[in-house]
């Protein structure tokens, strides 16, 4: 696709002519699937088994002591154990005016996914973050054949 300059938005209104109102529907379909490519990685559950790599000492004895307290079995087991919100199977896309957005309900989803956040434990195990996820579709160039696409599909 050829590479487009305009230095004003009239200039940009003038070149698309009765397609500029087109332009944030296609900015949201473009948002859209790449929203799904993002939660297509999100919801990737890890495979890697191994001991829990805890924060700290008071991070160990505090789940254990909250498990207690709960009524819990003191091992945690992915999909049956009642205190999983199945993280993975959460993760939804929905479209905003000119994009999208992906996201989840599950609870504790900052700690076992956010970059900023991870806890230890859901690294070692290998849980993606958000942050991973979009140098991934970054680096694939995922992100610009999308937007190319939609573009090109809106300006013909």
């Amino acid at each position: 696709m050829a590479n487009l300059t305009f230095s004003s938005i009239e200039e940009l209104q003038r070149y698309l002519g009765g397609r500029m109102d087109r332009i944030n529907q296609t900015m949201q379909t473009a948002g859209m699937k790449i929203a799904e490519q993002a939660r297509a990685m999100l919801v990737r559950e890890p495979t890697r088994k191994g001991p829990v790599v805890w924060q700290s000492e008071k991070q160990r004895r505090w789940y254990h002591a909250m498990r207690r307290r709960e009524g819990l079995p003191l091992k945690y087991t992915r999909h049956s154990d009642r205190m999983s919100q199945n993280l993975a199977k959460s993760w939804t896309s929905r479209p905003e005016p000119a994009g999208a957005i992906v996201g989840t309900r599950a609870t504790y989803s900052l700690w076992a996914q956010s970059a900023q956040y991870q806890q230890r434990m859901h690294q070692a195990t290998g849980w993606p973050t958000d942050e991973q996820v979009v140098a991934k579709l970054q680096s694939t160039g995922i992100i610009d054949r999308i937007v190319q696409a939609e573009l090109k599909a809106l300006l013909g």
